[in-house]
């Protein structure tokens, strides 16, 4: 018979909330500008890639890719936000995000071009020795 003290060492205590570190005045006007020469960045040079999160799987995409995914709700012709941006970044620097890149520093759209289907699959029964054949 296991009692609740017996227990105790199988679980950890729970740790206290500590709170991330204050960054001082000075080193959090340098983070401001280290943004702004990275938007500049960004707007110079024309390569820049993204890599986001889609239905389930990562994709590496620069400006005017096409990229094939599974069937999501939406119009065609209609233009998407894609919010989960876990890095950007180009032949001069790159933003890794932990896990992922906030709305603020990097803004990634798409246009839905068409939605398609694949090839009808036939399926095809059968019961051996009982001539039962059927086809879907």
């Amino acid at each position: 018979m296991l009692t609740s003290t017996s227990l105790r060492f199988l679980s950890t205590e729970p740790q206290p909330a500590s709170k991330p570190p204050r960054l001082p005045r000075k080193s959090r006007g340098k983070e401001k500008n280290v943004i702004k020469i990275v938007n500049q960045e960004i707007k110079k040079l024309p390569q820049s890639f993204a890599v986001v999160y889609i239905g389930g799987h990562q994709f590496k995409i620069t400006n005017n890719d096409i990229i094939v995914i599974n069937r999501i709700e939406a119009d065609v012709g209609s233009d998407i936000i894609l919010n989960k941006v876990l890095s950007v970044g180009s032949k001069n620097f790159t933003l890794i995000g932990r896990p992922l890149i906030s709305d603020r520093i990097a803004k990634v759209s798409a246009t839905i071009l068409e939605h398609t289907k694949t090839p009808k699959v036939i399926a095809f029964k059968k019961k051996r020795r009982k001539n039962y054949k059927r086809t879907k």
